[in-house]
């Protein structure tokens, strides 16, 4: 859980637009790395912490429907990950950002 914390405070610290709050240093690869990682407390606390800072920053840009819950934020960008691997090299800020988007559009 303390990794996740890290992660958000890299989020919430960093300046720049919304989608590009998180490091450039941090991809989506090593994002997808964290979220399926076999250290379950350490990446799962990355992935989970990266996910929640997004939310907290871009929440304007995307529309989450009243009742999802964290960790179906949190297995939505792991399916998405899976799911474009070609989107991978993007931070992950902004891949996040997209999934969540592209996911619960808002409606016009």
């Amino acid at each position: 859980m303390r990794a996740g914390l890290i992660a958000i405070s890299i989020l919430l610290t960093s300046s720049g637009s919304a989608a590009t709050e998180v490091s450039g240093d941090i991809t989506a690869n090593f994002l997808s790395e964290a979220c399926e990682s076999q250290d379950h407390s350490f990446g799962a606390g990355v992935c989970y912490g990266i996910v929640t800072g997004v939310v907290q920053v871009s929440s304007a840009r995307f529309c989450v429907p009243k009742g999802v819950i964290g960790s179906q934020l949190f297995d939505v960008v792991k399916k998405y990950l899976r799911d474009h691997p070609e989107r991978r090299h993007l931070s992950a800020g902004v891949f996040v950002e997209e999934a969540l988007q592209r996911t619960f559009p808002c409606r016009k």
